[in-house]
């Protein structure tokens, strides 16, 4: 179900761009990344949502940061394990989407078709790049 709502955000995306709608485009692009690395990690751990959930919970509490950050971390470790390259790309282009989704979402200015179309090629490129590794 997860990678599904992956795919509708990522779609619904797109559907916001053709209506000129940035600021909640590039919401939905960071969320379809986010949602499909926890069906990732999900998929590759074999653990249940529920132990992922718990897991997030666990690291919030004793280091006292964001289940995104917890997400972005844990595959980030699986994908350095994969090639180094990748890792350094997939953080790259995580970190300027998840910056561009705080702008959009929390900064009082104005969204371009710039940062949109810069937000769904990030989008476009980590799904890809989590789809060849993790296979999802």
């Amino acid at each position: 179900m997860l990678k599904q709502k992956a795919n509708i955000n990522f779609d619904a995306g797109r559907l916001l761009v053709d209506k000129n709608l940035y600021s909640p485009s590039i919401h939905c692009f960071y969320y379809s990344c986010l949602q499909l690395i926890k069906y990732a990690i999900h998929d590759n751990e074999g653990i249940t949502y529920e132990e992922l959930e718990q897991r997030m919970r666990d690291e919030q509490n004793h280091l006292k940061t964001s289940s995104h950050k917890y997400l972005i971390n844990t595959i980030g470790k699986y994908i350095y394990e994969y090639n180094e390259i990748e890792y350094s790309d997939f953080n790259n282009k995580i970190g300027q989407l998840k910056a561009l989704r705080v702008q959009s979402d929390y900064v009082n200015v104005m969204i371009t078709s710039d940062q949109c179309v810069k937000a769904e090629s990030f989008a476009i490129e980590i799904r890809q790049q989590l789809n060849e590794i993790f296979h999802v």
